[in-house]
C-alpha cells in the first residue's frame, strides 16, 4: 500500500517542516516551483500502508495528489519517487499507471536513502508499464559504467547517481 508524500525543501525526508496540512503543502510547493523556476520531486510513502484506507482508496488518492502537485508545476517537470525496493510487482505497475494518469514527466526508482536502488529488472518493469510522454530515471545502485549502459538499454532516460561522476573523475586522474 502506497501514499504520496508531498515533498520540496525536505528532501529527502518525507514532509515539509511545520507545515500540516494538505493545502497549505501544496501551496508551499507551488511557490517553491515559482520562485526556483522547476518543482522538486514527490515521493510515494509505503509506510502510509498502515493507514486503515483500502487500497483502491489509497490508490485514488494518490492519484489525486500527483495530480495536484502536477497542476502546481505547471509545465516544470515533475519526478515521482517510488522506492521499487519497497513496492510489491502489482504496486509498481500500478504507480505506473497513476503517474502516466496523473500526467507526471518522471517516474523514479529510489531517493538512494533506502533499504536498494535501481535493478535491471525495475527499470525494465517500469520502462514497458509507463504511458507515452511518462520517462524513467533509474537511480540508485548504479556503480559501473557497464550498470549505466544496462539501465539506458533497458529504457531508463536519465540516470541520477554521484557513483559515476567520481568514477569520471578517478578516470581522468
Amino acid at each position: 500500500m502506497v501514499r504520496l508524500v508531498k515533498l520540496a525543501k525536505a528532501f529527502p525526508q518525507t514532509t515539509f517542516y511545520g507545515v500540516e496540512d494538505d493545502f497549505s503543502q501544496f501551496q508551499l510547493l507551488s511557490e517553491i516551483c515559482e520562485r526556483e523556476g522547476f518543482c522538486m520531486p514527490v515521493l510515494v510513502d509505503v509506510n502510509m500502508g498502515m493507514s486503515g484506507i483500502d487500497e483502491k482508496a489509497m490508490m485514488l488518492r494518490v492519484l489525486e495528489e500527483v495530480q495536484a502537485v502536477k497542476a502546481a508545476c505547471g509545465e516544470r517537470v515533475l519526478k515521482v519517487i517510488i522506492e521499487t525496493c519497497l513496492l510489491t510487482r502489482e504496486e509498481k505497475v500500478e504507480m505506473c499507471r497513476i503517474v502516466t494518469q496523473a500526467g507526471a514527466d518522471f517516474i523514479k526508482t529510489s531517493t538512494g536513502f533506502s533499504t536498494g536502488g535501481a535493478t535491471p529488472g525495475d527499470v525494465g518493469l517500469l520502462a514497458r508499464e509507463v504511458g507515452p510522454g511518462v520517462r524513467v530515471k533509474a537511480a540508485g545502485g548504479i556503480s559501473s559504467w557497464e550498470d549505466a549502459e544496462e539501465f539506458i538499454r533497458l529504457g531508463a532516460s536519465r540516470l541520477g547517481t554521484s557513483r559515476l561522476v567520481k568514477l569520471a573523475k578517478a578516470e581522468r586522474t
